[in-house]
């Protein structure tokens, strides 16, 4: 979801991810020390396997440069998001409360997922609540949310509407969906459902609509 949002011009200040492999990932693609240790792992690769001719070009070329890279690097932050306070999180981002344009994230699914047992008294189902926290202390203008489709018949329903109605009593215009990555250009289909907010001061109404 950041590198979506990269893609479409957005400045990713903070990712919170408590999986150590995870970070590295995130590290390894998202900063210069990441993107500069990568690089030298593969030349040392080829260099090892016997490829010297690949390994002085990749020294010739140097580092590539994702398209995605940001001169002001993310923070990543490697801990449980349950254990850290919104004001951590944007003081990471040099963000004062309102100042931040979109909070994106997805709690965790395994509880409401059609391939799962589906049971309503599973502790991860209440992990939503943590991004209710987060949005409500930190008053993102938006939000953007996935899960799975799964939820939405959750309960016959009831799950959802406690979830848009938390969402939405902290100030939001909320709406959700479901949608079709296959619809949107990607060769694959997978179908999410996704909650988006404004925040209620900066929603505009659209006479068109």
């Amino acid at each position: 979801m950041d590198l979506g949002f990269n893609q479409g011009g957005w400045e990713i200040r903070v990712m919170c991810e408590w999986d150590k492999d995870a970070c590295s990932t995130l590290r390894t693609n998202w900063t210069m020390d990441g993107l500069k240790k990568h690089w030298q792992s593969m030349v040392d690769y080829f260099r090892k396997d016997g490829d010297e001719k690949q390994a002085r070009k990749m020294e010739r070329q140097g580092v590539h440069i994702p398209k995605w890279y940001q001169k002001r690097e993310p923070a990543i932050l490697e801990r449980d998001l349950i254990k850290t306070t919104t004001e951590e999180i944007l003081d990471a981002a040099d963000l004062k409360v309102g100042e931040c344009g979109v909070v994106t994230g997805g709690f965790p699914c395994q509880g409401f997922s059609m391939a799962g047992d589906r049971k309503v008294d599973d502790p991860r189902n209440e992990l939503y609540k943590v991004c209710v926290r987060v949005v409500q202390e930190a008053l993102p203008r938006t939000f953007v949310f996935e899960n799975v489709p799964g939820l939405a018949s959750m309960e016959k329903g009831k799950v959802i509407i406690k979830i848009c109605d938390e969402l939405a009593a902290v100030g939001y215009d909320l709406r959700w969906d479901i949608l079709n990555a296959a619809d949107y250009g990607v060769p694959q289909n997978r179908k999410r459902i996704f909650f988006i907010g404004t925040r209620n001061d900066v929603a505009r109404f659209d006479a068109k609509t």
